[in-house]
């Protein structure tokens, strides 16, 4: 698995997430995840480093099929767990979170949370329950209702 990040495949993989094309997204979306499936701390902080969360939340705001949905939520459960276990910065805190909501993908994980399908619905509510706390959730939703509107 190394060999994929010496080579230059995760690279490849993240730029073709980049690509205008459904297929090609959900190739390299499922790749990347993939790649994040033997959860091993050295394989994620690389993934992590070249991009590769912030690529598979692009897949996941895609209109793409519910197997591609599981499998990339389930690429970013991996880093999520990894980051937790091996990753916590300076203050405790795991750093992939931060990555996680600053390119959006916190708030697609959240509309995830509707979804129709169960095992997608389920896999968004774990993710956000145990490596996102309710207080940085409610923060962002307060900063919208602290808005005076005056008419």
């Amino acid at each position: 698995m190394a060999n994929l990040i010496e080579t230059g495949v995760i690279d490849k993989l993240i730029e073709m997430i980049g690509v205008d094309v459904y297929e090609i997204q959900r190739e390299a979306g499922w790749s990347i995840s993939n790649c994040t499936a033997l959860k091993e701390p050295e394989i994620i902080q690389k993934i992590v480093e070249k991009k590769g969360i912030e690529a598979m939340c692009h897949v996941l705001k895609q209109k793409i099929d519910v197997k591609t949905v599981v499998v990339v939520l389930e690429g970013v459960r991996n880093c999520l767990q990894i980051g937790k276990e091996k990753f916590l910065d300076e203050n405790g805190e795991n750093p992939f979170t931060f990555i996680i909501e600053e390119c959006g993908g916190l708030d697609t994980v959240e509309l995830l949370q509707e979804h129709t399908n169960q095992h997608v619905y389920e896999l968004a509510i774990e993710i956000i329950e145990k490596y996102f706390t309710i207080e940085e959730i409610d923060l962002a939703n307060e900063q919208m209702e602290d808005v005076n509107l005056e008419f």
